[in-house]
């Protein structure tokens, strides 16, 4: 398995980088951010987690078919080959969709001179917002959408 030697830095790693350089965030902003993206993440990922085993769970067929294409890796199988494994990656897909750990809106925000979505007409800075339960339900863009 070939490793890049680029060293790839997070975003945690950069901010107290800068902030060492005496730019950027302060100490104490950089600990609530990063106390925010654990528990954040913590949360959203068990949820995930949870409902996606539930839902395949639900259906033998789908863990049947699972299993068998994670079966097919090798031994020594890296992140690139399970990427490629594209029944799980449909699975991980519609769990996400069905189940979406993060219910928050969605916000945007036309650009100036407005924006026509279908027959209305939003003005340029207007906040418009929706949220994903519905829409990843809507059966005009989901063939049998609770399935």
């Amino acid at each position: 398995m070939a490793h890049s030697t680029e060293k790839k830095h997070t975003l945690l790693y950069k901010a107290l980088a800068q902030n060492e350089e005496g730019v950027g965030l302060s100490g104490e902003t950089i600990v609530m951010e990063a106390k925010a993206l654990i528990i954040a993440g913590t949360d959203t990922t068990a949820i995930t987690s949870s409902y996606l085993i539930w839902a395949v769970l639900r259906h033998p067929e789908v863990k049947a078919r699972l299993l068998d294409e994670v079966q097919s890796l090798s031994e020594d199988f890296a992140i690139s080959d399970v990427q490629k494994l594209s029944y799980v990656q449909m699975t991980v897909s519609e769990s996400l969709r069905l189940y979406g750990a993060v219910s928050s809106s969605l916000p945007r925000v036309p650009p100036v001179g407005g924006r026509k979505l279908g027959n209305h007409f939003i003005p340029g800075g207007t906040i418009v917002t929706t949220q994903a339960f519905t829409l990843h339900r809507n059966p005009e863009a989901f063939e049998n959408p609770l399935e």
